[in-house]
């Protein structure tokens, strides 16, 4: 198309040369015309120019939109991937959601169930431990009653009449003694080779009481488990009280005076029945055996220094005779 205008100007310029006698405005009229071809033709140029870019910036364009076709591709997978990931999380959710739902419903019922058992145990140590005042009160009356009666073998009244049951109650104290004394020497030797530290025998007022270490008995954090030297030491304790069945059993737990008052209760409560259980497994009678927990009450040694905690921290078997038939002669 540029040879074609040009190839035009030249024609006119040859034709104007030719034509001589054409008049000076037709000539100018041809010049202005070319002028204008001219510049169509430089504005041609330009406007080439300007397509070629134009040209260009559509590749250019085409090519981003078909990168950011791609990269839409790429974000709709990956929607679609996180919207599955989603869902099963979300029902992975709901499940645990349902499975936590239940276990707080069956941990509350299981919370309920215990703390009934408990209101239920409690109440029964209350009666246990009524029961044990109970008999406390009535052994107190029966000692005193015997520490009268030996205070009358000691110093015989004057008058004849007062003392006609002497001589049985004589006969009965004597026999009471003798046992106290054997019993006390078949218990040293059940427990010989034991740590002075761990148990200790010692007679009080008609009875013999045997008092054992918490270590010995129990492990470190358990009230209500005997350890097996425990098991082995009531074991040994066993085989004398089955051969003399006529010995009543009183099995107390003691605490020291650390803590809740409430709880050295229950701790002390709860060892004397764990070791009044094992003497029954041992197959000693239990119309025999009392149990009763003490608490702090009856301390042995200062609560304020360590070696004080751990001699209070104990438990007593205290085996007492049968006074009955001493009883049954002063009270005719």
């Amino acid at each position: 198309m540029n040879r074609s205008i040009s190839y035009l100007a030249y024609f006119l310029v040859i034709s104007i040369g030719l034509l001589g006698c054409v008049s000076q405005s037709k000539f100018l009229e041809v010049q202005e015309q070319k002028s204008f071809y001219e510049s169509a033709y430089a504005n041609f140029d330009s406007l080439e120019a300007v397509n070629q870019d134009l040209r260009q910036d559509n590749q250019d364009m085409e090519a981003y939109l078909r990168q950011a076709f791609q990269e839409v591709e790429k974000l709709t997978v990956a929607n679609q991937s996180l919207n599955r990931n989603y869902v099963e999380l979300r029902k992975r959710y709901d499940q645990i959601a349902q499975t936590n739902n239940s276990v707080i419903s069956n941990s509350s019922f299981e919370k309920q169930n215990f703390q009934e058992q408990l209101a239920a145990k409690q109440a029964e140590l209350d009666q246990k431990e009524a029961y044990l005042n109970n008999l406390e009160r009535e052994l107190t009356v029966r000692q005193q009653q015997l520490n009268q009666v030996q205070a009358n073998t000691a110093n015989p009244s004057p008058y004849g009449n007062t003392n006609s049951n002497m001589p049985q109650m004589e006969y009965q104290v004597n026999l009471v003694k003798q046992q106290l004394q054997k019993l006390r020497e078949a218990v040293g030797q059940a427990f010989y080779g034991i740590a002075g530290n761990e148990i200790s025998i010692t007679q009080e007022n008609g009875r013999i009481v045997i008092t054992m270490a918490q270590s010995l008995l129990f492990p470190n954090n358990s009230n209500d488990q005997v350890n097996n030297r425990g098991l082995s030491t009531l074991a040994q304790l066993a085989q004398v009280l089955n051969a003399n069945p006529e010995i009543k059993i009183d099995v107390e737990g003691h605490t020291d005076a650390d803590g809740d008052p409430k709880n050295n209760w229950d701790r002390s409560v709860i060892r004397a029945a764990a070791v009044a259980k094992e003497l029954i497994a041992l197959n000693i009678n239990p119309s025999r055996i009392t149990a009763a927990g003490k608490s702090s009450y009856e301390p042995i040694a200062n609560n304020n220094s360590p070696q004080g905690r751990l001699a209070n921290n104990r438990t007593e078997i205290i085996l007492s005779p049968d006074y009955n038939p001493l009883l049954n002669i002063i009270q005719r």
